[in-house]
């Protein structure tokens, strides 16, 4: 299943990704409506028309449109699904939403859904394992789709919400009205402006989908699964790491390492062809750390290191990320010399910091890069 949270569909559509991404996705089969108000049906109309004419201005015409509303029945439910590609959760009232689909039993009937499912402002809330209601500082459970507590219509300039974020939510993902997350397999993908919630500040969260001319780097999915595990057990790919026999890893673990959100996994291609990974994570106080391994080994020492590495550190740094840290092996010379050579200053050698599988006591070096050391191998 594929899934979008939003604020405002009609905004965030003039976003040429967006729009690209939504017109991949939705085919026009038909499309279930599911109100904020299901009591008021000429004010669900009229709203549904307006949706309706975004979506025509894109070119998607659906067969079918339904609108649940509270005179339907569990059955009619089945078959507007069945005959449906499009679920959209409307924006209104969050807390008689959740009542009404609640009602209909829609979380289990989603987890058969072949198709594509938009929650738009409260119906992106409703999409969530559990959803925060600030007016009465209240938690309700929603249709567990979305892990993260998220916030809709935000807006970064409004001390207000910030404040108020700050004091009812330890994290969050926060969703302007130009901005969207899309979601496949468990992996997000970024359109627009989104910001992270954590450690009491705001970081805007980035794309790191990127291209430039031959090389591109995009978010791991699930498919790559096979792909990672035999990379991560391949010795002679990872004795650089401390790991001369491999990870000893099995691919259902590397899936749940794809579709951990508190360190991102990124394919590295050349030509389109997959060479290697990279990982970021947020450490808090606008710090970011991230890894690289090129994995196919002709293509090591080629300079892709440097190029795949500035690629992501210009990404990191253009959202807002102030210092961006690293440890490599002490032995690993080359990698050394290459986050030299991009600006990173060494820090500290950690001597005898840990075991390797062989019980050999290795060290490690950490690295920090600030903005203004930063050396691109971008031309």
């Amino acid at each position: 299943m594929i899934y979008y949270l939003l604020s405002d569909f009609k905004t965030i559509m003039n976003n040429e990704t967006m729009a690209h991404s939504i017109c991949h996705d939705v085919e026009g089969k038909g499309i279930l409506f599911i109100p904020s108000t299901p009591k008021e049906y000429f004010k669900t109309s009229k709203y549904v028309d307006e949706l309706l004419d975004v979506f025509l201005e894109k070119g998607i015409h659906f067969e079918s449109v339904y609108i649940l509303d509270s005179s339907d029945t569990e059955e009619n439910l089945d078959l507007y699904l069945q005959n449906s590609s499009l679920v959209f959760l409307m924006g209104g009232d969050t807390k008689e939403q959740n009542s009404f689909i609640k009602g209909f039993n829609l979380s289990n009937k989603l987890n058969s859904f072949a198709g594509v499912v938009i929650g738009q402002s409260a119906g992106a809330l409703n999409m969530c394992k559990e959803v925060f209601l600030p007016d009465e500082v209240e938690f309700i459970s929603g249709l567990g789709m979305f892990d993260d507590y998220i916030e809709v219509h935000f807006d970064i300039d409004s001390e207000l919400q910030l404040n108020r974020i700050r004091e009812d939510l330890d994290s969050a993902i926060c969703i302007p009205d130009n901005g969207a997350i899309r979601v496949e397999d468990g992996t997000y993908d970024v359109i627009g402006e989104i910001y992270k919630y954590k450690n009491k500040e705001f970081i805007k969260w980035g794309s790191m989908n990127i291209e430039y001319r031959e090389v591109k780097i995009r978010r791991a999915t699930v498919a790559d699964a096979s792909l990672i595990c035999s990379w991560w057990n391949n010795g002679e790919i990872m004795k650089d790491v401390g790991f001369p026999h491999g990870l000893g890893k099995t691919e259902e673990k590397v899936k749940m390492s794809i579709e951990c959100n508190d360190k991102i996994l990124l394919i590295l291609l050349v030509d389109d062809i997959p060479i290697g990974e990279m990982n970021y994570s947020d450490l808090g106080n606008n710090v970011c750390e991230i890894g690289i391994k090129i994995c196919e080994i002709d293509l090591q020492n080629k300079g892709y290191g440097k190029k795949f590495s500035s690629l992501l550190i210009e990404r990191l740094f253009s959202v807002g990320y102030e210092r961006i840290v690293l440890d490599t092996d002490f032995d690993n010379k080359r990698a050394q010399h290459v986050y030299e050579s991009l600006g990173f200053k060494k820090l500290r050698v950690n001597e005898n910091s840990w075991e390797d599988v062989e019980g050999n006591l290795r060290s490690s070096v950490d690295y920090e890069l600030v903005k203004q050391d930063f050396i691109s191998f971008i031309s």
